[in-house]
């Protein structure tokens, strides 16, 4: 269990640095090479052309995982601290706000799922039924 924990901590850090680079491509403090950077990471993982083969599933995974961990990593690092900072807490804003969205969303489809599914049997249990 601890390692799932650790695995969930990790994928939380990576989501707050995916959108923070999100918000920092669009400060007017960031260099044009760090916007740079983060285009060619986006083009290269939506590339159907790879360094390292599909055919080889986990190969290829490990591939795309490792250079978007390293353009990551590459970009908070060439980004001046004032862009990083004021990028991360309007991330950590954004994230608080898409976690209550998401809540409602999900609750609104099951919702619906629900209602639309209960329409569905009762009307199979009057046709079969008559």
């Amino acid at each position: 269990m601890a390692l799932f924990r650790k695995l969930g901590g990790w994928a939380g850090l990576i989501r707050l640095d995916i959108v923070t680079l999100a918000f920092a491509f669009r400060h007017p403090a960031t260099p044009w090479y760090v916007r740079g950077l983060c285009l060619l990471g986006v083009a290269y993982l939506l590339s159907p052309v790879n360094l390292a083969s599909y055919f080889i599933p986990p190969v290829g995974m490990i591939d795309d995982a490792l250079i978007a961990a390293g353009v990551i990593w590459l970009a908070l690092r060439l980004m001046p601290a004032q862009a990083r900072e004021e990028s991360q807490v309007r991330a950590k804003a954004w994230l608080v706000r898409f976690k209550t969205w998401l809540r409602n969303g999900v609750l609104v489809v099951v919702l619906y799922v629900l209602v639309f599914g209960g329409g569905l049997l009762y009307l199979l249990w009057h046709l079969l039924g008559s």
